[in-house]
């Protein structure tokens, strides 16, 4: 009866995060205690061999969860490189590009806002393009570390790496 216990972890490993199906597993082996004790055969070796294989079922479920989180996560990554690589394959300028380039990237990734920004000349980034919502004035903006704000400009145009 425990050993059937181990379904459970196994289900959840095929469509949730390895977080979940690790505590189904956990849950399953709280159960698995109890149940030995109400069939009179806790401790016993069919009792202690059945949590063993609820315990080995869970740790096999979460390593099929991580492969299987793993592998819908390059997925993702790979049809956000294809629709990058099709864009700028279309499009005339970056400019033009942008906001397409934007939404390819953001909407699997599960992105909420994006602004792509360019440096332009030896210390300049300008602002190439963000959401239609961003007002007018921000898409058109450009910063030096002398005249722009440390966080957009400062900061990333002083690291080490920056233009790699």
């Amino acid at each position: 009866l425990v050993e059937l216990l181990v379904a459970g972890p196994l289900v959840a490993a095929l469509g949730c995060s390895p977080r979940t199906t690790g505590l189904v597993g956990l849950y399953a082996l709280a159960l698995a205690i109890p149940l030995g004790w109400a069939n009179d055969n806790f401790g016993s070796f069919p009792h202690v061999v059945g949590i063993a294989v609820l315990g080995g079922g869970t740790a096999l479920a979460v390593v099929m969860a991580r492969q299987r989180s793993a592998r819908e996560g390059n997925a993702a990554h790979l049809s956000v490189q294809y629709a990058v690589a099709r864009i700028i394959a279309d499009a005339e300028t970056l400019e033009a590009a942008t906001p397409r380039l934007l939404e390819a990237i953001g909407r699997p990734l599960g992105w909420e806002l994006g602004h792509l920004w360019e440096v332009r000349g030896a210390d300049a980034l300008s602002c190439l393009g963000g959401p239609r919502s961003s007002s007018a004035s921000h898409t058109s903006s450009s910063f030096t570390p002398a005249s722009g704000s440390p966080e957009e400009s400062g900061r990333a145009l002083a690291r080490p790496g920056f233009r790699t």
